[in-house]
């Protein structure tokens, strides 16, 4: 390029950048409405090579690129139309049959040149054939025909080139660059890209293989946690049943004391008789007497073995009771090494309970240590939780249809809430902590009365999955979020409800997919 072209160059751009508010005005059939949106974006979004010796005067980027996203109506263009014409530098036309035969891309071609564009229209070819002769599968309009007759502009050709390298091309033919040496530095970057994908995703894995060995290492400590805790139970049950076979032993002798004891009155009564009759009674009752003493010394001394027998018995009972405490004790620190707080001060509580011992008081001072806890309940994973406005308590979902409410102190299940017919994904708590509301994938919302653990409201009117749900801060309204697949279409629903009534106020549209978060501003 030459020092004139250079300054022309450097002119026009100056001129350009004052006066037009577009880059560029891209004209197509809204039948080939996808493959100019594609076109748009890659404009737009490309980012021209730093280092470009010979062209200092470049931006970093093209700037904006319009295009018209709503149908033409009626036998003229619009004003809207004309004044983007008027404010675009240039004119990309996507070529196909659909446009060679729309009279709006052909006016919108004839506006163009009357502005005195005739040089600054360029091709983009995505179908059909690029010849200026009468043929049924020409992607010209006749506006056009006439222009490239005169002036033979080269534009992109994506079905010979690819649509990246067409795309390049026309930046190249509207900066004045090298198409060659922009394409090169376009394909150096894309490769630069994709490495570093690639390295990310390795990064990652390894990562993940990481935490993936962690986490088998803490499951088999706790496992063999587990394992001795079964042991030691066991233990104690075999300590228990030895303590009810004594028992057993000690009911029998007492029977058998019982029925000597018995036995010894009616025995006494009869030498007293035998004494009233005859000396000779008298003799047999000194007998008697000499019999019943032995008898009562024998007693006495079942009397101090039975005695020590319950001394023992007392004394591998307490012996019991310290075993068990140390056993709670030591379940009161595992918990804590997982920080379950909460069961870990309530097992602490029962070991102490039970027996002092310093295992049972350094589990209670550790397990106090800390206010954090974790809720245990669920069988599967969980989606959504949330605090109530006054901080006492906590709601979850389950993996089946339903909803916890929780002491988020003692780390109690207070209620479960039933009314959806499939998996709960969302829920939150009204500002004034009353009711509680719930999305489901059943594509329904239900409003819930949390003093009665009642369903308050169902809310009906989303057509798939709802992925969010969320109150206003008055507490008047509830935004609600869902997506899905119905049949050929994607669904992204977003509504606005009326939480006193049930209705629906708002749909809010523009998301091409599924809506998986909502949540309001502070001023509602």
């Amino acid at each position: 390029m030459t020092k004139e072209e250079k300054n022309q160059t450097s002119e026009e751009k100056n001129q350009t950048s004052e006066e037009k508010k577009y880059f560029a005005f891209i004209s197509y059939s809204h039948k080939d409405k996808d493959a100019a949106k594609k076109l748009q974006n890659f404009i737009q979004g490309y980012k021209i090579p730093a280092k470009l010796e010979d062209r200092p005067d470049l931006p970093k980027r093209i700037g904006r690129v319009f295009r018209d996203e709503d149908e033409l109506a009626g036998d003229e263009l619009t004003p809207q139309i004309e004044e983007a014409l008027r404010n675009s530098r240039y004119l990309i036309v996507v070529c196909s049959p659909n446009s060679a035969n729309s009279k709006y891309v052909n006016e919108e071609i004839e506006y163009f040149k009357s502005l005195g564009g005739e040089t600054k229209i360029l091709p983009y070819i995505i179908a059909g054939k690029a010849t200026t002769d009468e043929d049924p599968d020409c992607c010209y309009a006749p506006a056009l025909k006439e222009n490239q007759e005169k002036y033979q502009i080269v534009g992109g050709d994506a079905q010979e080139n690819g649509a990246e390298a067409a795309s390049v091309k026309l930046i190249a033919g509207m900066l004045k660059l090298e198409f060659s040496t922009l394409y090169d530095r376009f394909r150096k970057a894309e490769k630069r890209k994709r490495k570093i994908v690639i390295t990310a995703i390795t990064a990652f894995a390894l990562l993940m293989a990481g935490v993936t060995t962690w986490i088998l290492f803490l499951y088999g400590d706790l496992k063999r946690s587990n394992l001795i805790i079964e042991n030691k139970n066991k233990e104690i049950e075999i300590k228990n049943k030895n303590i009810e076979i004594k028992n057993n032993e000690l009911r029998d002798n007492n029977f058998r004391l019982d029925k000597a004891f018995k036995e010894l009155v009616i025995e006494k009564a009869n030498v007293e008789k035998a004494k009233n009759e005859t000396d000779k009674a008298n003799k047999e009752l000194k007998l008697t007497n000499d019999k019943l003493d032995l008898t009562n010394d024998s007693l006495e001394l079942k009397k101090l073995a039975l005695e020590k027998t319950v001394r023992e018995l007392d004394a591998k009972n307490l012996s019991l009771k310290e075993s068990k405490s140390i056993i709670l004790a030591e379940n009161a620190m595992n918990k804590i090494g997982r920080r379950y707080y909460l069961g870990a001060r309530r097992a602490a509580l029962e070991a102490i309970s039970l027996s002092y011992s310093p295992e049972a008081e350094r589990a209670l001072r550790q397990s106090w240590e800390s206010n954090s806890g974790t809720l245990e309940g669920n069988s599967g994973y969980i989606s959504s939780v949330c605090w109530s406005p006054d901080g006492k308590y906590l709601a979850s979902d389950l993996e089946d249809d339903n909803v916890i409410i929780w002491d988020a102190n003692s780390g109690e299940r207070l209620k479960t809430l039933k009314g959806h017919s499939n998996s709960v994904s969302s829920v939150c708590w009204s500002p004034d902590g009353r009711y509680l509301a719930s999305g489901s994938l059943d594509s329904t919302l239900i409003i819930w009365d949390v003093t009665g653990g009642e369903s308050f409201k169902t809310l009906e009117g989303h057509s798939d999955e709802v992925y969010s749900v969320c109150w206003s801060p008055d507490g008047k309204y509830l935004a609600s979020g869902s997506g899905g697949w119905n049949g050929d279409r994607e669904i992204a629903e977003l509504f606005i409800w009326d939480a006193n009534s049930g209705k629906k106020l708002k749909t809010l549209e523009g998301h091409s997919s599924g809506v998986k978060s909502v949540s309001w501003s502070p001023d509602g």
